[in-house]
């Protein structure tokens, strides 16, 4: 949950959007919409996690520059058009059991097009059931309201981003869930709403898990608890498992899918 920067990728002549915008979510950069520029030449914006730094990026392949700059305006609904999961009638549509879920276009992350977003779905349903959900990092709101339907008794979504937390609420009216699901900005004050038991979820980069994990004290002592993970890439597993490790987590459960890692942990 840590800051990030957004950067311009302007890419070569010919370049395959898709291949690099893989390519930058192999190594932890979120991409949030492509485009063309004035001359017709594609390019993508994407956020650019604080601890690397834009220029170390410049000889990626297909690209030609790259420009730290300001995100303009996006078409959120052209956006998850292109790269949504099942987008019909201006909607992500995302089945769970006998219900579906909407997720209306915008900033928050989580339309289904990333593995880890499908992996963390994968993983929680044995888990959440009668629990209360802590969801860091909660994006569109996507697990959050996922777990409802699965039947979760509540779910607090954690944000740092005020535009991804009024996208998550707006989702959690449209799927008829503001009763169960509360969106808030974290902060390091922050305690749980509900008793436990509770089930921990998130889906963000490691570096981005050690500052969120770090900045929420009061979740450190929830023994027992279960935690379910992703956004790790497979060759980080072990550096990633050592660090799960030194927090004192019990490491249960990991499944992969197209280079991405989820885990299932128990809270000592």
């Amino acid at each position: 949950m840590q800051k990030s920067k957004c950067a311009c990728f302007r890419l070569k002549s010919g370049t395959n959007t898709d291949d690099v915008w893989s390519k930058l979510e192999e190594i932890g950069i979120q991409p949030l919409y492509s485009s063309e520029d004035e001359i017709g030449s594609p390019e993508i914006y994407a956020n650019i996690p604080s601890h690397i730094d834009p220029h170390s990026l410049q000889h990626f392949t297909g690209v030609n520059e790259i420009i730290v700059t300001p995100l303009p305006e996006i078409d959120w609904e052209n956006q998850w058009a292109l790269h949504g999961l099942d987008f019909r009638d201006g909607y992500v549509h995302i089945p769970v059991g006998l219900q579906t879920i909407r997720l209306k276009p915008g900033p928050g992350f989580g339309d289904l097009s990333h593995p880890t977003t499908r992996l963390m779905l994968e993983m929680m349903p044995s888990y959440v059931h009668d629990k209360n959900i802590i969801d860091i990092g909660s994006g569109s709101g996507v697990l959050s309201l996922c777990a409802i339907a699965m039947r979760a008794v509540s779910a607090e979504g954690l944000e740092i981003d005020p535009e991804a937390m009024e996208h998550a609420q707006m989702n959690a009216i449209l799927n008829h869930m503001q009763e169960k699901v509360t969106f808030s900005l974290s902060k390091q004050t922050y305690r749980p709403i509900v008793p436990a038991p509770h089930t921990i979820l998130m889906n963000m980069i490691q570096s981005e898990q050690v500052v969120a994990w770090n900045s929420l004290p009061s979740l450190h002592h929830l023994s027992g608890c279960v935690c379910i993970t992703s956004g790790i890439l497979t060759p980080e597993c072990e550096a990633y498992l050592k660090q799960t490790e030194d927090w004192g987590w019990i490491h249960q459960e990991t499944k992969e899918s197209e280079g991405w890692l989820a885990f299932r942990f128990l809270l000592r």
